[in-house]
């Protein structure tokens, strides 16, 4: 049986990971599903993402469906961003609510400003306000809970804050994937 070096395979992983991160989708999609393991849940939540980062939702979609058991809160929160993305809040608010209990503390801020961006677009105004101020809370530069709030701010008529959280959304960069 052919043995692959550790180090060659993480060199593999670790160029596929830059390419993503430098938002070159089709060549990290290419370089993840050419990884020795691809198979593996890892791989296949970050081929998952890479899905996603080119629009093709029903391949994300489909990959994340099958990662339910191995890596609940990759594939819940990859699929609340999948309908969210078509603006389709009620199927998004329960994988959404599925990876906020799955979320660590470092995760946790970016799912509120997710599902926060949901709950606005089921008019359950209250909670999302909520969850989006504690978003903020953790990390005020939460693109979502920014949109989510400018949108409140709107429906009460504060242009200004509307404003202010609009402009602050819209330079941290809503709706990207990790």
């Amino acid at each position: 049986a052919l043995q692959l070096d550790p180090a060659q395979a993480s060199a593999g992983r670790n160029r596929a990971e830059a390419l993503f991160q430098k938002g070159d989708y089709p060549r990290a999609l290419e370089s993840f599903r050419a990884l020795p393991g691809a198979s593996g849940p890892e791989i296949q939540s970050r081929i998952a993402a890479s899905l996603f980062q080119l629009g093709r939702d029903e391949e994300a979609l489909g990959t994340y469906k099958k990662l339910q058991k191995s890596l609940p809160f990759d594939a819940a929160l990859g699929e609340g961003l999948i309908y969210q993305r078509r603006e389709s809040p009620r199927p998004a608010e329960e994988p959404l609510r599925r990876a906020l209990a799955l979320a660590g503390p470092a995760q946790r801020p970016r799912v509120l400003g997710v599902l926060a961006l949901a709950l606005v677009g089921l008019k359950q105004d209250r909670e999302a306000r909520l969850l989006a101020e504690e978003a903020l809370g953790a990390d005020p530069e939460n693109a979502e809970a920014h949109l989510a709030l400018s949108t409140l701010a709107l429906r009460d008529n504060d242009l200004e804050a509307a404003e202010i959280h609009l402009k602050a959304g819209s330079s941290a960069g809503a709706g990207q994937t990790d």
